[in-house]
């Protein structure tokens, strides 16, 4: 599996299971507390780091499709294709990492549309975390590079730089798994 659901995740169950086992001063019974905590946890972190971010990310898509000129009844379309139009929404309250790869997908298409380069690379970057198939789309991303005035060099290295800690990540991750990165 992809790292970057673990990885992204843990500060928000470590924050999680600091309050749910506050007190207890046996590790027994932090664990017992832990093991009946999995499934309201697991939907916290579903909730916290995918649901809402992917539902706030269409928001912002919408309001700048608006800003485009897109019709009402194209906004409306528009919404609903990427909430419910996708296998990502059947996923968004499950803990498991395609939902997550398709928050931060959209998130990488919000930061082409705004020509924000370093969150490009950075969306594009954890979404590659969370599931390495992502990678196919670095060439519908790469044209669209091509296509528009986004070819320059300084906007390339900042894309670049946008994924370079998320690559960073998964290099150690690696080494530190399996040996090599």
């Amino acid at each position: 599996k992809a790292p970057g659901p673990m990885l992204i995740g843990f500060p928000v169950f470590w924050c999680l299971d600091r309050i749910d086992t506050a007190g207890m001063e046996s590790r027994a019974d932090r664990d017992a507390r832990r093991i009946k905590k999995i499934p309201s946890n697991l939907h916290t972190l579903s909730m916290l780091t995918q649901a809402i971010p992917f539902a706030l990310i269409v928001v912002l898509i919408v309001e700048r499709l608006r800003k485009m000129g897109v019709s009402t009844v194209g906004l409306h379309i528009a919404a609903v294709a990427m909430l419910f139009g996708n296998t990502a929404s059947l996923f968004m309250n499950t803990y498991f990492g395609h939902a997550m790869s398709a928050m931060y997908l959209l998130a990488t298409v919000l930061a082409l549309m705004h020509r924000w380069p370093f969150r490009t690379g950075l969306f594009f970057g954890l979404a590659v975390l969370c599931d390495y198939s992502v990678l196919l789309v670095a060439l519908p991303i790469a044209l669209v590079f091509t296509m528009n005035d986004w070819w320059k060099w300084r906007r390339m290295i900042r894309v670049f730089l946008g994924g370079l800690a998320p690559l960073v990540l998964l290099g150690t991750y690696h080494q530190l798994c399996f040996g090599t990165p």
